[in-house]
């Protein structure tokens, strides 16, 4: 067996679903700008410099 030289990456996509309209979307988990719903525009997450603060139900983690 040998060992890869290349790292995986440490960053993900999440499938998230929004608490207020139920609209589901897809986003990055290391996002440099707000993310808001395209169904109703409520803060879905926002960033920290790192990996985001998701202010809503996390439905699964891509990748």
């Amino acid at each position: 067996m040998s060992k890869s030289i290349v790292q995986a990456p440490k960053s993900r996509f999440i499938h998230v679903m929004c608490k207020k309209c139920k609209n589901e979307q897809v986003i990055y988990n290391k996002a440099a700008t707000v993310i808001v719903c395209t169904g109703c525009g409520m803060e879905m997450a926002k960033p920290t410099g790192g990996e985001i603060i998701v202010n809503a139900k996390v439905l699964e983690i891509l990748g």
